[in-house]
């Protein structure tokens, strides 16, 4: 065995940690992995957004994409207040999942082209986008501890 890391050293050095410490090292690896998970799909939902959005601004026919994205805030305005409590109602994994859904459904409409299905569309991502960024918000502080704040917020 290694000079120091024998099995009693090891056993006496965990003996000091109280109930708290270990339950700390515990959860930090979950609460990492659902942060790195969280940020790997927002990274790939928003690569595929953001391409789109350009998209739209330069791209659609007539005012289409000014409309949309015009549409898009004003809805997320109106939405907004109610996004809490809807976090709170179905839990903040679910309403990201919601809130991802109505992103690939505005892309969707965008591959689509037809007006009136991006204007529509518009509305669903603003509904989306206020209840995702909500509850993104309130999944990180879920996971942050004492020992941890600043580090994932």
């Amino acid at each position: 065995a290694v000079q120091g890391l024998t099995p009693p050293h090891l056993m006496d050095r965990l003996h000091g940690m109280d109930e708290f410490n270990l339950q700390y090292s515990k959860d930090q690896g979950y609460d990492s992995f659902n942060i790195w998970m969280m940020t790997l799909a927002f990274l790939f939902l928003f690569a595929g957004y953001n391409t789109l959005q350009g998209y739209v601004a330069t791209t659609l026919p007539g005012n289409l994409g000014f409309q949309s994205l015009t549409t898009l805030y004003v809805a997320y305005e109106i939405f907004l207040p109610f996004a809490a409590s809807i976090c709170n109602k179905i839990g903040d994994r679910r309403t990201m999942i919601l809130g991802a859904v109505c992103y690939v459904v505005f892309m969707a409409s965008l591959i689509w082209g037809e007006p009136v299905a991006v204007l529509i569309a518009s509305v669903v991502i603003g509904f989306g986008a206020a209840i995702l960024w909500v509850a993104q918000g309130s999944f990180i502080t879920e996971c942050c501890t004492e020992h941890n704040r600043g580090k994932y917020s």
